[in-house]
C-alpha cells in the first residue's frame, strides 16, 4: 500500500505498514528528545542549533501497531533559504508520510502558528505537541489545550518530551485520525504571570556565564586528569588490574593450550595495546559527561549568545560555539554539525579550524605521554592543550578571514535555551552511548592495529624474528622511512614515526602503538615528550574526520588542510623542542 493523505490510510497503516510520523518545529524545542522517547533511540539531543543536521528515522511499535518516526532539522518556515529549512522542505515535499507533529515549547506555543499555517499546505494530519508544559506552569504560565486546538485548527497535546506517558497520548491522537487541519479561530490560548528563576537571572550576565564556564571547565578537567582526581585513581586501578592480574592470568591459562606465537600475539600484542587504551575510558567518559551537562543545561546556548560579538570580529559567530564544543568529542561529528551554519564562508572557516580542537581520541595519547615521560602531570598538560585549542582555532579562523576564506558571518538568530538542571537519565543515556562507541572502536580498530603492529614487529623481510631482533623488523623499517621528520624534535626511535602513521587511521592507535613500544625500550626525555605531545595535538586528523570535512568544504580544501596541519605540527613541535633544549 502506498502513502496517501486520507484518514483511512493512517488506520490501515497500523496493521499493513508502519505509520510514518514526521517531527517538525523550531530549533531547540525538544524534537530529538521526543524522537528518542517515541522510538527508544539515542539520537543526539542538546540546547543548540544544528544538533539535528540531517533526517533521522527509526521504527518502533506501540500496542501492536507499527510506527516510523522521522526527526527533521529545526525550521522556522518552509520557504526559507537556511540549510536546515532546505533539508526539511525537501523531505516534506518529496517523501511519503502519514502525519506531521509540530513540536513547540509551551512558553512559545503561539509562536508556532506561522509554521503550522505553512505545514497545512502539505495536506497531512497535523498534531501540535507543546513541550515543557510543567516548566511553563512553574513560572506562572498556562496553555488552554482546547482553546489552542480551536485557535490552530488542529489537535493539541500538552506534555513533556521526556515522558513516555506524553508520547503515548500523542500516538493516540495520531491513530484517532481526526487531526486533519481545519480553519482556526485565531483566539489567544496562553497566559503568563512570569516568575523568573534566580538561575536564569544569573545567566543573563555575560560575565557570570563566562566565569561559570571557565570554572566548570577547570573542574571538568581536574576530576578525570588531576593527580588526586577520583576518576584518575579509578583509571589507574583499571590499568593495574590488567597489568598485574588479568593479562598474567590469561597468559598462564592459555600457555598450555596454544602455541607461543599465538600466545605472544594475543597477550603481548592485542591485550597490552587494548588495555593501555581501555584504561583511559573512565576519563574520557567523565569529560564527555561534563560537556553534555553544559550543553543540556543550556549554558552553551547562553555562552554562544555572549561570545557572538567577539567571535564575529575573527570571522566566526556564536553559532560556531556548538560546533567547536563538539570538536572536543569528535572532529567528524563536529564537521557534520556545521551544516547548521548558513554562511558558506563562515562554515568553511569553522570546519577548516576544527583540526586545532583536540578531539577525545587524542586524550589517551596525552595521558600516556604525560604519565610515562612528563612526571604524571596529565591535568596540567591536557588543560593547557584544551586552552590552546580554543585560542589556536580562533586565530586560525581570523587568518582564514583575512586570506583564503573571506566574507562576513550571518547574524545569530536562535532560541535562547532556559538554564536548568538536566535530567540524570538523559546524561547517563548520552554517556552510555559515548562509552559504547569508544568500546566498539577498541573492539575493532584498536584490536586490528595492535595485532598488525605485533606482526610487523616480529617479522622481517626474511620471515619471523625473535625478541631482541626488532631492528630488522618490518615495523622498524617502515618507521625508519619516516623518522627523518621527527629527528629535529630529538626523537630518533622509529616507533614514534610508526605511531604517527597509525594515527592517520585512528588517533587512539597512537597510544596503543606507544604502549607496545615502551616494552621494547622506547623512551622520551622531557623536551622530546613535550614536542611529541604538541605534534600529536596539531597534526593531520584521522581519515574519518577528513572524509567529514570533505563533504563540507570540498576535496581540494580538505587535502590542503591536511598538508597544512602536518606542516604546522612539525614547525611548532620543532620550535618547542628547540626552546626547551636551550
Amino acid at each position: 500500500m502506498g502513502y496517501s493523505s486520507n484518514a483511512s490510510a493512517v488506520k490501515a497503516a497500523a496493521t499493513d505498514r508502519p505509520v510514518r510520523i514526521v517531527l517538525c518545529g523550531n530549533p531547540n524545542v525538544g524534537k530529538s528528545t521526543l524522537f528518542n522517547t517515541l522510538s527508544g533511540g539515542s539520537q543526539k539531543v542538546g540546547n543548540w542549533h544544528g544538533v539535528t543536521v540531517g533526517v533521522s528515522e527509526r521504527e518502533f511499535s506501540y500496542r501492536g501497531a507499527a510506527f516510523s518516526v522521522v526527526d527533521l532539522p529545526g525550521i522556522y518556515s518552509t520557504g526559507g533559504g537556511r540549510a536546515e529549512e532546505l533539508v526539511a522542505e525537501e523531505f516534506l515535499r518529496g517523501k511519503e508520510y502519514d502525519a506531521i507533529v509540530v513540536v513547540a515549547e509551551a512558553k512559545n506555543a503561539e509562536r508556532a502558528q506561522g509554521l503550522i499555517r505553512a505545514l497545512k499546505g502539505f495536506n497531512r494530519p497535523i498534531t501540535a505537541f507543546f513541550n515543557k508544559s510543567k516548566a511553563f506552569a512553574a513560572v506562572g504560565g498556562k496553555v488552554d489545550e482546547k482553546a489552542a486546538a480551536r485557535s490552530l485548527g488542529i489537535n493539541v497535546v500538552l506534555g513533556e518530551a521526556t515522558e513516555r506517558e506524553s508520547a503515548e497520548r500523542l500516538l493516540g491522537y495520531i491513530l484517532r485520525c481526526d487531526n486533519y487541519p481545519k480553519t482556526g479561530s485565531g483566539e489567544n490560548f496562553t497566559e503568563l504571570d512570569y516568575k523568573p528563576k534566580k538561575i536564569d537571572k544569573a545567566f543573563l550576565s555575560g560575565a557570570f556565564t563566562l566565569s561559570f564556564f571557565a570554572l566548570f571547565t577547570c573542574l571538568a578537567f581536574y576530576i578525570p586528569f588531576g593527580r588526586y582526581g577520583a576518576v584518575r585513581l579509578f583509571s589507574e586501578a583499571v590499568s593495574e588490574f590488567f597489568d598485574r592480574l588479568m593479562i598474567p592470568l590469561i597468559r598462564r591459562w592459555l600457555s598450555g593450550s596454544c602455541s607461543p606465537f599465538l600466545l605472544s600475539l594475543f597477550c603481548d600484542g592485542i591485550l597490552v595495546g587494548v588495555s593501555s587504551v581501555l584504561a583511559f575510558l573512565p576519563q574520557i567518559g567523565a569529560v564527555s559527561f561534563c560537556f553534555d551537562f553544559l550543553d543540556k543545561s543550556g549554558v552553551i546556548s547562553r555562552l554562544s549568545a555572549f561570545t557572538d560579538g567577539t567571535l564575529r570580529k575573527v570571522g566566526l559567530s556564536g553559532k560556531s560555539v556548538y560546533t567547536a564544543v563538539c570538536g572536543f568529542g569528535c572532529t567528524a561529528l563536529a564537521a557534520e554539525t556545521a551544516l547548521g551554519i548558513e554562511s558558506e564562508t563562515e562554515r568553511k572557516r569553522v570546519v577548516l579550524s576544527l583540526p586545532f580542537i583536540s578531539c577525545s581520541a587524542r586524550t589517551p595519547v596525552y595521558m600516556f605521554i604525560a604519565d610515562r615521560f612528563l612526571g604524571g602531570n596529565a591535568f596540567f598538560v591536557i588543560a593547557v592543550i584544551y586552552f590552546l585549542s580554543v585560542l589556536s582555532a580562533i586565530l586560525h579562523a581570523w587568518i582564514l578571514k583575512k586570506t583564503a576564506v573571506k566574507g562576513k558571518s550571518e547574524p545569530l538568530i536562535f532560541e535562547l535555551a532556559d538554564v536548568r538542571l538536566p535530567a540524570v537519565k538523559d546524561l547517563l543515556k548520552s554517556l552510555l552511548k559515548t562509552l559504547g562507541e569508544f568500546i566498539i572502536r577498541l573492539g575493532s580498530v584498536i584490536v586490528a592495529v595492535c595485532a598488525a603492529l605485533w606482526l610487523l614487529k616480529h617479522f622481517s623481510l626474511s620471515g619471523y624474528i625473535a625478541d631482541g631482533e626488532e631492528k630488522s623488523s618490518l615495523l622498524y623499517l617502515s618507521g625508519e622511512k619516516l623518522s627523518f621528520l621527527f629527528r629535529p624534535m630529538g626523537i630518533t626511535q622509529a616507533e614514534f614515526a610508526v605511531a604517527a602513521l597509525v594515527g592517520i587511521f585512528a588517533k587512539e592507535g597512537v597510544a596503543a602503538t606507544l604502549a607496545l613500544s615502551v616494552g621494547g625500550g622506547f623512551s622520551l626525555g622531557f623536551p622530546q615528550a613535550v614536542a611529541a605531545t604538541v605534534f600529536c595535538w596539531l597534526y593531520t586528523p584521522c581519515l574519518t574526520a577528513l572524509s567529514a570535512m570533505k563533504k563540507k568544504v570540498g576535496f581540494r580544501l580538505t587535502v590542503l588542510s591536511a598538508a597544512w596541519q602536518l606542516a604546522i605540527a612539525l614547525i611548532v613541535s620543532y620550535s618547542a623542542y628547540f626552546i626547551l633544549s636551550l
